[in-house]
C-alpha cells in the first residue's frame, strides 16, 4: 500500500523537479542503500535527485536511472526552518504529530514491487537546516518488509543508510 501510495503521489503531484527546487538554481541530490538482513546481504541503491513534495510533505531521493526506485521521509509538516529530529514511526494517515515522521524503500519493475518502511522502533532521522539547503545523513535505520509486496528472501528487515540535500524555496 506504502509503494502505490508514494508512486501515484510522487509521479502524479505537482512535485518541485529540477532547478525549481530552489530559487538560484540548486537541484538537491542523495544516495540511499537499502541492505536486506538475508543470507546473501541483497543490497540496492537509490541515487538521484532529491525533491521535497509540498503535497505529500515527503522528501524523495529518486533513482537516475529507474525513476520507479524512491527512498522517501515523509514529514507530517512543511519542511522545518530550523534543525530538527524526528521519530520514525509505522505509516499511520491519522497521525498527525509534528514530531513524527514515516520511511520507505521502494522499487517498482515492470514485474514486481518489493517495498520496506518504518515502524515504531525504526529510530530517528535528523534534518540539519543550512540557510536555503536541508541536508541528512542516517545510518542503519531498521525498515520492515511488505507483507503485501515482499517475498522469500526480501520478505526479511532491512537497513537503510542515506546522504541527501534537498533545498527549499
Amino acid at each position: 500500500m506504502y509503494t502505490l501510495l508514494m508512486l501515484l503521489v510522487v509521479m502524479t503531484s505537482s512535485c518541485k523537479k529540477g532547478g525549481e527546487n530552489d530559487p538560484n538554481g540548486k537541484v538537491g541530490n542523495g544516495t540511499a542503500t537499502l541492505v536486506v538482513n538475508n543470507s546473501s546481504s541483497t543490497t540496492y541503491t537509490v541515487t538521484g535527485t532529491c525533491t521535497f513534495n509540498d503535497y505529500s510533505t515527503s522528501i524523495n531521493i529518486v533513482d537516475a536511472t529507474t525513476s520507479t526506485n524512491i527512498c522517501s521521509v515523509i514529514l507530517n509538516e512543511a519542511l522545518p526552518t530550523s534543525t530538527k529530529t524526528y521519530t520514525l514511526v509505522k505509516s499511520d494517515f491519522n497521525d498527525e504529530d509534528p514530531t513524527h515522521a514515516t520511511m520507505g524503500f521502494s522499487l517498482v519493475t515492470n514485474s514486481s514491487i518489493t517495498d520496506w518502511s518504518s515502524d515504531n522502533s525504526s529510530g530517528t532521522v535528523t534534518l540539519n537546516v543550512s540557510g536555503g539547503a536541508i541536508n541528512c545523513t542516517f545510518n542503519n535505520i531498521v525498515l520492515q518488509p511488505s507483507v503485501v509486496y515482499n517475498s522469500g528472501e526480501l520478505a526479511n528487515p532491512a537497513r537503510c543508510s542515506a546522504t541527501f540535500t534537498v533545498y527549499k524555496n
